[in-house]
C-alpha cells in the first residue's frame, strides 16, 4: 500500500473513531481489515493511529489553538479528522510539513467541502510556522 492509500485509510479510521471515541483506533482498525476487501496491515497505519492515540489531546489543543474563532465541536468532523491527521503526521510521524500539509489539502478536496481545503491550510501552515520557531 502507497503512503497517499495508508494516508486515506488513516483518516477514514480516525474519523469512524470520533463517532465511538471509547474504542480503540486499532481495534477499529483490526475490526475494518476483516470487513473491507481493500484494506490490510500497514506499518505506517498503524504509526499513525498510534501517536494519535497517545497525543490526541496534544493534537486537540493545537487545532484549537490555531482555528481562532472555532470550537473544535463546531468544526464537521471530516475536516477534524483531517486536521488531526495532519497535525499527526507533522508532529508525530516524522513528515515533512511541506507533505504533510500538501496530502491533507488533497484529501479535503476529495473529501470535504469546497471551503474546507483553504480553512484546514490555514490552520495547519500556522501550526507548522508555530513549530519552526
Amino acid at each position: 500500500m502507497n503512503r497517499y492509500k495508508a494516508r486515506e485509510a488513516a483518516f477514514t479510521l480516525i474519523y469512524q473513531h470520533s463517532f465511538n471515541p471509547s474504542m480503540s483506533l486499532l481495534d477499529i482498525y483490526m475490526d475494518e481489515i476483516e470487513e473491507r476487501d481493500d484494506l490490510e496491515e500497514d506499518e505506517y497505519i498503524r504509526a499513525i493511529l498510534s501517536a494519535f492515540e497517545m497525543n490526541s489531546l496534544d493534537i486537540d489543543e493545537l487545532i484549537a489553538a490555531r482555528a481562532s474563532g472555532w470550537k473544535l465541536d463546531r468544526i464537521a468532523r471530516v475536516t477534524l479528522s483531517l486536521l488531526r491527521l495532519g497535525v499527526c503526521e507533522m508532529k508525530y510521524c516524522d513528515t515533512p510539513r511541506e507533505i504533510a500539509i500538501n496530502e491533507i489539502v488533497e484529501l479535503a478536496k476529495t473529501y470535504d467541502s469546497d471551503e474546507a481545503p483553504a480553512f484546514i491550510n490555514g490552520i495547519l501552515d500556522a501550526i507548522a510556522k508555530n513549530s519552526e520557531q
